[in-house]
């Protein structure tokens, strides 16, 4: 994406995007929605098309190739992982205390505006969130913040209330096909409205699952799906696709290519789909130890459910 003309899929989101480039944007723009559907591109070259000296994220000019280097001074892209208060006198890097004290009682560098991404809002952690909702409440004139959510209900509604939301939908098909270059309707549908996913289904991992998981009829078709894939858990799935994957994402990948493989006979695997479904819903849990638990559960289920067994 070059342009927000190129945001495929999301009329409202783009319409309000930009709207808000003819014009002062709101102190908090909340963008939210499932991943793969656009919303960091788009944040990314709504903060570009206001830094441009075009207003058009034109890619040429001097702060189009700062913020293309990750170089510009004016912009602060939070990472995506827990985001904590800080320490009190000296706190870290990239926490709500270092943002708060050394970055937002100044005025930006060479912009109207100073821009600050929280790619995964759903990351910041209580206390800082308290923290900075004290900033949101009378926000400097020179910082805007703009945050990422796949779901509003993962925000406080003090938070929420002082945002402009910006809904993001899954993509239709013939958006889908445009932006990804994907004609395949296997695929189409194994992707399922994201981008999220399309990386590992084009893999060579994504291959190999699919294999794996249509010589599951036996037993032993069983044990070395298992042992395969806690082996990609421990560090082989990233050696395989050259990145890291979450382990959640991991297992949720392997349940959705396996209920596809089992879904041509609903009624004849019925139980296993069901173990499935459950095991999904425990990947959700937080309790520390229960993953290596569920897995071990839905695999035994899996097996007493095998035709033969």
């Amino acid at each position: 994406m070059h342009h927000l003309s190129d945001l495929k899929g999301q009329p409202r989101a783009r319409s309000i995007l930009e709207a808000y480039l003819q014009k002062t944007p709101p102190p908090l723009l909340i963008l939210s929605g499932p991943a793969g559907t656009g919303k960091h591109s788009a944040a990314e070259i709504f903060v570009q098309s206001h830094f441009c000296d075009t207003g058009s994220a034109c890619g040429q000019c001097g702060p189009c190739r700062r913020m293309l280097k990750g170089e510009h001074p004016d912009y602060i892209r939070f990472p995506e992982d827990r985001i904590k208060i800080g320490d009190r006198r000296k706190p870290e890097d990239f926490t709500i205390r270092w943002l708060i004290s050394t970055r937002l009682p100044y005025r930006p560098h060479e912009a109207p505006f100073r821009f600050v991404l929280f790619p995964d809002a759903s990351l910041i952690q209580d206390e800082a969130e308290t923290s900075l909702l004290k900033t949101l409440e009378e926000p400097p004139e020179h910082t805007r913040f703009i945050f990422l959510v796949r779901d509003v209900s993962e925000l406080k509604p003090t938070i929420l209330s002082r945002g402009l939301l910006v809904p993001f939908q899954l993509l239709d098909r013939v958006s889908l096909t445009e932006v990804s270059g994907v004609d395949s309707p296997d695929l189409l549908d194994l992707l399922a409205g994201s981008l999220e996913n399309l990386e590992f289904f084009q893999s060579e991992l994504y291959r190999s699952l699919k294999s794996r998981v249509a010589d599951t009829s036996s037993r032993p078709g069983l044990l070395e799906l298992e042992k395969w894939m806690i082996d990609l858990d421990r560090g082989g799935a990233e050696k395989m696709l050259g990145a890291p994957i979450e382990s959640m994402r991991l297992w949720s990948l392997l349940v959705l290519v396996w209920l596809r493989h089992l879904n041509a006979d609903v009624s004849g695997n019925l139980r296993r789909l069901t173990a499935l479904l459950d095991f999904q819903g425990d990947l959700r849990s937080e309790m520390p130890g229960f993953q290596s638990y569920a897995i071990s559960r839905m695999f035994h289920r899996m097996a007493c459910y095998t035709e033969g067994a």
